[in-house]
C-alpha cells in the first residue's frame, strides 16, 4: 500500500494479536493501535474509524485477501458514491457453504434495502469518512459491521448509491468467517433496519432509530 499510495494514512489495529504484527507495521511505516485482547473485527473497524484523519477511508483485511492494486478502482467512483465495495466472485468464496449463506444474505439485503447487492459481507470498502462517523455508534464488535454499515447506508442516507467493483481478483486467500455461525446476527440486523424502514414510512423521524437500537444493543 505505501509504495502505490505514498501520501496515504495506513491505520493498523491489532485486535490481541499473539505474534509481531504490532512492530511489523509499525516498521513498515503504519499507526498501530492495539486492542489489549482480541475484541472482533468490528471492533477493530470501529478503533480505526476513530483513529483515521482522512476524508475516505479504505478497510481492508490484514490476511492477505485484498489486493492493494483494487484500491484505485474503488476510489475511482468517490465522491460520486458514498460508499464503494469490493465484490467478491464465485470463485474467491472459501467453501461452498459459505458461498451458499453469502448469497442468501445478499438477497435478504437485497430485499431490505431495495436495491441489488452483490455482496453484503464484503470487508474490502472505502467510505466517505462522514458516512463511516455516523454509523459508528451502530457497528457490532463482530463480523457482521459490513451489514449494519451498507444497510444503513441505504436506509438511513436515502440518496446514497453502493457501487461493486470489478469483481475480478479482487479476492485472494480463506477467510475464518463461518457464515451460518453468524446467520442469526444476519438476521437480527436486517430486521431491525427494515422496520426501520417501515417505522419511517408509517411514521417518519428520527425515533424510528430506536426499533434498530433495541435489536442491535446485545450485539
Amino acid at each position: 500500500i505505501q509504495r502505490r499510495y505514498p501520501d496515504f494514512e495506513i491505520v493498523v489495529i491489532d485486535d490481541g494479536s499473539e505474534d509481531n504484527t504490532a512492530e511489523v507495521a509499525a516498521d513498515a511505516g503504519a499507526r498501530v493501535f492495539i486492542h489489549p485482547y482480541n475484541i472482533g473485527n468490528g471492533a477493530a473497524i470501529k478503533s480505526g474509524i476513530r483513529a483515521a484523519t482522512g476524508d475516505i477511508f479504505v478497510f481492508m483485511d490484514g490476511d492477505g485477501q485484498h489486493n492493494p492494486e483494487d484500491i484505485e478502482k474503488m476510489l475511482d467512483h468517490l465522491p460520486e458514491f458514498d460508499m464503494v465495495v469490493g465484490a467478491r466472485g464465485k470463485g474467491s468464496q472459501a467453501s461452498v457453504g459459505r458461498g451458499i449463506g453469502n448469497k442468501i444474505y445478499n438477497w435478504l439485503g437485497s430485499y431490505v434495502s431495495k436495491f441489488p447487492i452483490e455482496d453484503l459481507t464484503s470487508g474490502f470498502r472505502a467510505v466517505k469518512a462522514e458516512i463511516a462517523h455516523s454509523f459508528l455508534y451502530l457497528l457490532p464488535n463482530t463480523y457482521s459491521y459490513p451489514t449494519t454499515i451498507t444497510l444503513g447506508v441505504f436506509t438511513d442516507m436515502g440518496n446514497a448509491w453502493l457501487y461493486n467493483a470489478p469483481k475480478e481478483n479482487l479476492f485472494e486467500g480463506i477467510s475464518d468467517v463461518d457464515p451460518f455461525a453468524d446467520a442469526g446476527i444476519c438476521l437480527v440486523i436486517a430486521d431491525g433496519f427494515f422496520r426501520l424502514d417501515l417505522a419511517r414510512q408509517v411514521k417518519g423521524g428520527d425515533n424510528s432509530w430506536r426499533v434498530t437500537l433495541r435489536l442491535l444493543e446485545k450485539f
